[in-house]
């Protein structure tokens, strides 16, 4: 195959280096990728299908559970699309990363019992919660698990749909949460009618989190950052992200993967980092330009004060950076990026090692 598109052979070399095998060369390098898996391979997808369609047709409240980065809240956002086309009776929670941190939290499932929450679908969260799922349950509340990390031997109750559990043998376990909250889309609208449209505008979604998650882009991953990127290119379908882009200065018809990882994730991940990361999802489910702009006008502001406390701590690390190096310690410093604060560990000076430059 490389003879006939004329590869180089340093480029064959790399991606051989990679683990990019002779028979996946051809799928890696087409512009028009085609490597996806069935979702029912994933081991609970069956499962989990039933228990969500039946709390649509039961009419239970339905509540998508999700994490305060860009995969978690490209997640929220696809399912909130996705099961909005069949029922009205769903909304969404994601905790504060200030207040209630990662994963799912007994004061957070009271808070959606209090709402009138009857049934939780995590997304980029859930599978080790063991404890919180079992709470769900003794109040009534029904869940469902959607994650991409790794299981340990505690588990969450339930239905758990998850690439990398010990007895899932779907092909490809480097799923972002979205690319998993997408093939429960996908399975769920292979069950029940749900608009062509807002499967592709979803797959942008499902692109802009596997892109922002550093997800290995081989294999379906692949496959869902360019096809999620031609559909961005061909007009980009999703209301909040093409004002996102345009006040971004960038052009949705050339947005490259870079584009993204540099100027469109870190204004949504800042809301999360300073305390709101649901700005993310009404962005992303605006249906007004002017609630896009508003969305778009949050995060701006929150990214910009992210760096702003960001460039602060750095300044002050540097400060005492110097007064305890020239005691001969060698020092390494935490910046915390939500309140610019700065902690110092001190060790023995070791040659060679110096301070990392900042995350910009």
């Amino acid at each position: 195959m490389h003879e006939s598109v004329h590869i180089p052979e340093i480029i064959l070399k790399i991606i051989r280096a990679r683990g990019i095998g002779e028979d996946m060369t051809e799928e890696f390098f087409s512009p028009r990728p085609q490597l996806a898996y069935d979702p029912f391979l994933l081991s609970e997808m069956k499962t989990g299908v039933d228990l969500l369609l039946d709390a649509v047709d039961s009419g239970r409240r339905i509540v998508i559970y999700g994490d305060y980065d860009v995969d978690g809240i490209t997640s929220t956002s696809l399912l909130m699309k996705v099961i909005g086309t069949l029922t009205d009776n769903v909304t969404y929670y994601i905790p504060s990363r200030l207040d209630e941190g990662y994963g799912l939290h007994r004061e957070s499932i009271d808070r959606i019992h209090e709402d009138g929450g009857e049934f939780i679908v995590t997304v980029d969260c859930g599978s080790v919660s063991r404890d919180e799922t079992a709470y769900a349950h003794s109040l009534g509340i029904g869940t469902l698990v959607t994650d991409h990390h790794n299981v340990s031997d505690v588990r969450a109750e339930g239905t758990v749909i998850n690439p990398k559990l010990s007895e899932d043998t779907y092909p490809f376990k480097g799923l972002a949460g979205v690319g998993v909250a997408y093939k429960l889309a996908l399975a769920v609208a292979r069950t029940r009618e749900v608009p062509k449209a807002v499967m592709a505008e979803v797959l942008e979604l499902a692109a802009i989190g596997t892109i922002a998650d550093i997800m290995p882009m081989v294999d379906e991953n692949r496959t869902i950052v360019k096809c999620g990127l031609r559909s961005i290119h061909l007009g980009c379908r999703n209301r909040g992200l093409r004002h996102l882009i345009d006040q971004s200065g960038l052009d949705y018809r050339t947005l490259r993967a870079s584009d993204i990882s540099f100027g469109i994730a870190p204004k949504i991940n800042a809301s999360g980092r300073l305390g709101d990361a649901s700005v993310g999802v009404r962005l992303f489910l605006a249906e007004t330009d002017a609630e896009a702009d508003e969305c778009c006008r949050m995060l701006i502001n929150a990214n910009q004060e992210r760096r702003r406390l960001q460039d602060d701590a750095f300044e002050k690390g540097l400060g005492m950076l110097d007064d305890e190096l020239a005691k001969g310690d060698f020092v390494t410093v935490e910046i915390n990026d939500s309140t610019g604060r700065c902690h110092i560990e001190k060790q023995r000076y070791v040659q060679g090692h110096r301070p990392l430059d900042q995350d910009r």
